[in-house]
């Protein structure tokens, strides 16, 4: 997976010159229980794919950042300095009843964060091309 990413990455920035990449870090997923059947997606289970998402990721970024793409986390987008444990998700209420997918109101958040993150990088862009500084009001 890894490979894999870090290829499609080569191949868009060679592709694509000048562009600029921005890999977002993958949410979680199968945070809680999706139901009590026996052997199905036990607790340990879901603290074992958090573990693998954050493994892989951590692995991601590293080499994406040597390639020199920027990475935002994906629990910045949430408004939270610190990614939560799996408990904690659970309890700020940002997981659907199925357990495993984000609630449409924190996916909904989570984009219009990524757009207005991307409209104010453009807008500084765009003003410090045309000689203008950025202004706090």
């Amino acid at each position: 997976l890894i490979d894999l990413m870090v290829e499609l990455i080569r191949r868009v920035s060679e592709g694509l010159p000048g562009v600029q990449i921005v890999y977002l870090t993958m949410f979680p997923r199968f945070i809680d229980r999706c139901c009590k059947s026996a052997g199905h997606m036990t607790k340990e289970d879901s603290l074992v794919m958090s573990g693998f998402r954050k493994a892989v990721d951590c692995d991601l970024v590293e080499e994406l950042e040597e390639m020199g793409v920027d990475v935002l986390e994906w629990y910045n987008l949430l408004g939270w300095e610190s990614e939560p444990g799996l408990e904690e998700l659970v309890k700020k209420d940002v997981v659907c009843v199925d357990g495993v997918h984000l609630t449409n109101k924190a996916n909904s958040f989570a984009a219009v964060s990524l757009c207005c993150r991307i409209a104010e990088v453009e807008l500084f862009v765009k003003s410090a091309a045309g000689g203008k500084k950025r202004k706090m009001d």
